[in-house]
C-alpha cells in the first residue's frame, strides 16, 4: 500500500516470505511549494502526481531489495488517477505526469518485471498514510509507531529508496 501527501510519499509491503517493509521519503520543498490546492491555484503539480510518483518509488524499492525479474508487483492506492497512469503507462497530456510515466517504463524495462495496481479505500489505507504524513518522525520512532500501531508476525523493515531512483523520481516531477 503506498501513499503521497504534500510532506512526502510512503508506503509498506510485504513480500513472498511474508516479510514487512515500510518506506518513505519527504518531498524537497519546491515540490511542496508547487501543489495545487486552494490556497494554491498557481501550482503545476497534482496531488495524483505525488501519489503515482508514490507508487512508482514502491516498485524501485521492490526492485532494489528482491530479485523481481519476471514477477508481477502488485501495489494499492486510494488514487484512482495515479493507478490509471500506471495500468496505460501513458497520459494525454506534457508534464510530472508524463514524465513519471516515461521513469516507469525504462525501470520496468530494466528490471523485467510486471506492475499492477489496484484501488483501496482511502479509509483501510492507513498504513500508506501514516508512512506518507509522519515524515517529522525519525526513522527508530518511525519503526517503533509501526510495531505499535501494525504488529506483524515478523518486524517491520525500514528502507530506503535509492539515492539515484529518488532523484529520478524528484526529477520527474519537476518535469525534467
Amino acid at each position: 500500500a503506498t501513499d503521497a501527501a504534500k510532506q512526502g510519499m510512503g508506503g509498506v509491503y510485504f513480500d513472498h516470505l511474508g516479510k514487512s517493509y515500510l518506506w518513505r521519503l519527504p518531498f524537497p520543498l519546491d515540490i511542496q511549494a508547487n501543489l495545487v490546492s486552494a490556497e494554491n491555484r498557481r501550482g503545476t503539480l497534482t496531488n495524483s502526481d505525488l501519489e503515482h510518483a508514490g507508487l512508482l518509488g514502491q516498485a524501485s524499492l521492490m526492485a532494489t531489495t528482491h530479485d523481481v525479474r519476471y514477477a508481477t508487483l502488485g501495489n494499492v492506492s486510494d488514487n484512482t488517477p495515479a493507478i490509471s497512469r500506471v495500468s496505460r503507462g501513458a497520459v494525454s497530456s506534457d508534464g510530472a505526469g508524463a514524465h513519471l510515466c516515461h521513469y516507469a517504463s525504462a525501470h520496468q524495462q530494466i528490471h523485467r518485471y510486471c506492475h499492477i495496481d489496484s484501488f483501496i479505500n482511502r479509509d483501510t489505507n492507513r498504513m500508506g498514510d501514516d508512512s506518507s504524513r509522519l515524515q517529522h518522525l525519525s526513522d527508530t520512532n518511525f519503526l517503533s509507531y509501526f510495531e505499535q500501531h501494525y504488529p506483524q508476525a515478523s518486524s517491520w523493515e525500514i528502507l530506503h529508496l535509492p539515492s539515484d531512483n529518488a532523484s529520478h523520481l524528484i526529477s520527474a516531477l519537476r518535469s525534467q
